[in-house]
């Protein structure tokens, strides 16, 4: 994956889990990245990487917001000249109950769904501009390949994700852009833990979801960096369209 090097990649959600393992892997790459998250000031778990000021910034970033996203994107363009690669990272797993409320479907959707649209078609717009083009990799879930019960607003979120990834590559692959998405099992990430933490029993459900997993652990988010790193690379260059299941085996 050395063609990453001097590539200018936009990662969202970029400050923990897996998008935070995905810019550290960029930059050991030779990347240059820019990341979007919620914090307004560079989040600590982003300095400690020490990246050199000429390959990184930081960006405050609320991806429901085509006017935050146009701000982001532009900044970008100032800072590196132009888009190579998206990972379309940021994402939402609230607390849904038995039935989630109006709210926190809509925040969900707002995040899950809608952001991916909002940073993906800028993005898009941006590489029609370069003589280059550019890849798109957006971060789906296992959740997207099956039913999580409990979780119906998250999965309901996750497939239309992978339904805009398979339409992107018929709309852009014909014009250079490549659109892949990567669907994560079960990850050791912050968010996960915060899932766990919402059950009356955190232990029983960890055990719950080692069960289906024939590996026996829970992913490393930089298994999952490694992977969108493949995608991002001309590696894959023949692949757009694809989700990968990146699981430990699980399947349906």
């Amino acid at each position: 994956m050395a063609d990453l090097q001097r590539k200018s990649i936009v990662v969202t959600g970029g400050a923990s889990g897996i998008g935070l393992a995905t810019v550290t892997q960029l930059l050991e790459l030779g990347a240059r990245v820019a990341v979007g998250d919620l914090a307004l000031e560079t989040p600590s778990t982003l300095t400690n990487l020490n990246p050199a000021s000429d390959n990184f910034f930081y960006e405050q970033l609320d991806v429901t917001s085509r006017q935050s996203v146009q701000g982001f994107i532009a900044k970008v363009l100032e800072k590196f000249g132009q888009v190579d690669g998206l990972v379309n990272n940021a994402g939402i797993c609230p607390n849904e109950g038995e039935i989630a409320s109006d709210d926190t479907f809509d925040r969900i959707m707002a995040v899950n769904l809608k952001g991916v649209w909002n940073v993906g078609t800028e993005v898009i717009r941006r590489m029609m501009e370069q003589e280059s083009r550019g890849v798109i990799v957006n971060t789906a879930s296992d959740a997207a390949l099956k039913g999580i019960k409990g979780l119906a607003a998250y999965t309901a979120s996750k497939h239309a994700v992978l339904g805009l990834t398979r339409v992107w590559c018929k709309e852009w692959t014909p014009k250079g852009i490549r659109v892949n998405a990567v669907a994560p099992g079960v990850t050791d990430t912050p968010m996960v833990a915060r899932i766990a933490a919402d059950h009356e029993s955190g232990q029983e459900a960890t055990a719950s979801w080692l069960k289906n997993i024939p590996m026996g652990r829970f992913g490393q988010p930089g298994e999952i960096a490694s992977v969108i790193c493949f995608l991002l690379s001309k590696d894959s260059s023949f692949m757009s369209g694809q989700v990968l299941r990146i699981g430990g085996g699980e399947g349906e």
